[in-house]
């Protein structure tokens, strides 16, 4: 596909933005500090093994909130998509 932009064009656009970007307020300086040396220390927690099967009970365990979005007659996304195949 060739680039259809004339150089005059970008010129436009990128003046254009840079005068809107000239009336934005700036924020507020931040000063820089040091970081404590424990906070680069913390471990990341590890993520499970998706190669390891869950049991039954962590199965189980697991329950859906009845606000939850469910596959059935009561969807209501369910009985929109009926109603446009239909159409």
């Amino acid at each position: 596909m060739e680039n259809q932009n004339t150089r005059q064009y970008l010129d436009q656009i990128k003046q254009h933005i840079l005068e809107n970007l000239r009336i934005l307020p700036h924020s507020p300086s931040v000063q820089m500090h040091q970081v404590p040396p424990d906070m680069l220390s913390m471990e990341v927690p590890e993520e499970p093994s998706l190669d390891v099967r869950e049991t039954q009970h962590e199965t189980d365990s697991r329950v859906e909130h009845s606000a939850e979005y469910y596959d059935s007659d009561k969807d209501q996304d369910l009985t929109y998509h009926h109603n446009i195949d239909n159409v």
